[in-house]
């Protein structure tokens, strides 16, 4: 018996605790998920009525080359956010202020090596699709990229409500700005491609914003010797397989609107997306419990 030490605590409690925590923040992610559904399919359908199954397939390869790009220019770091958020606390400041470094460099890297592939097979996977839209994407690859690994380090926080209030009031944004420009005056597939991507300046804003909050203004000093080294490594671990899965997952866009054009991609754009939104209890999950995963493996 410890004599003045506080309350017992029972074998299994803590367990419990987590079973808890893990259910409440899947049952909000889900929540969020759900609701996220509801406003995309909103915006879905004032996107088909305004640019019709042609010009909805150009903005669904469009958006299709924003998340390949992105996902490329990120280079792991969201992986390696989340592990380094959830395990060290003293590195969170230093890891945002070297996330906020890296993006800028690995986004512009990426888009230099990107743009003459573009341009090499356009019109194999692109054809007939408006170059101002190709610029368009590199503009918005920044900001995309950011917004992956802030998600990764709300998720090594444990930080799903947060981010779900982020996420959720953004695609509101989204949704309000389309209705207003693209239904209303009719600026077409550019001008809904250009709202997109003022969609994510304003979403990377606010993310920004939320995460000098919990986490005060990023530091440039290492909390201890290595700590830039082991953040960078780890994220070149996980980036190969970051590659082949948004290549598995993205491809198919990109080769049937290379060889049936865009309208086909419209119509599997809406077939894809249902089966996302089958899984958004599973991916609700995996963020609730990345958090005691990551407290589990220092």
């Amino acid at each position: 018996m410890n004599r003045g030490s506080g309350p017992e605590i029972k074998p299994g409690a803590a367990s419990e605790a987590t079973e808890r925590s893990v259910l409440s923040l899947s049952l909000v992610g889900t929540g969020t998920r759900i609701a996220l559904v509801l406003l995309s399919l909103v915006n879905g359908l004032v996107l088909a009525r305004a640019l019709g199954s042609g010009g909805l397939g150009q903005l669904f390869v469009f958006l299709q080359l924003v998340a390949l790009l992105s996902v490329c220019a990120e280079g792991g770091l969201s992986h390696s956010a989340a592990a380094i958020a959830g395990s060290t606390p003293d590195a969170r400041r230093y890891t945002h202020g070297l996330v906020l470094c890296l993006v800028p460099l690995f986004a512009g890297a990426t888009l230099i090596v990107a743009a003459p592939v573009i341009g090499l097979l356009r019109r194999l996977v692109l054809p007939n699709f408006p170059t101002e839209l190709i610029w368009i994407a590199f503009a918005s690859v920044p900001f995309m990229v950011y917004a992956n690994v802030w998600l990764g380090m709300m998720a090594g926080l444990g930080r799903i409500v947060a981010a779900s209030w982020v996420f959720l009031s953004g695609t509101v944004v989204w949704v309000f700005l389309t209705i207003l420009f693209v239904a209303s005056l009719e600026v077409g597939v550019r001008g809904a491609a250009l709202v997109y991507g003022v969609y994510l300046l304003v979403q990377a804003a606010t993310m920004l914003t939320v995460a000098i909050r919990l986490l005060g203004f990023p530091s440039r000093s290492p909390p201890a010797p290595g700590t830039a080294k082991k953040f960078v490594s780890f994220a070149g671990r996980s980036y190969p397989g970051s590659i082949a899965y948004i290549l598995w997952i993205r491809m198919p866009t990109f080769l049937l609107n290379g060889f049936l054009g865009p309208a086909s991609v419209g119509f599997f754009s809406a077939a894809q997306q249902l089966v996302d939104r089958a899984l958004l209890p599973i991916s609700a999950i995996q963020a609730a419990t990345l958090r005691n995963m990551s407290d589990l493996h220092p």
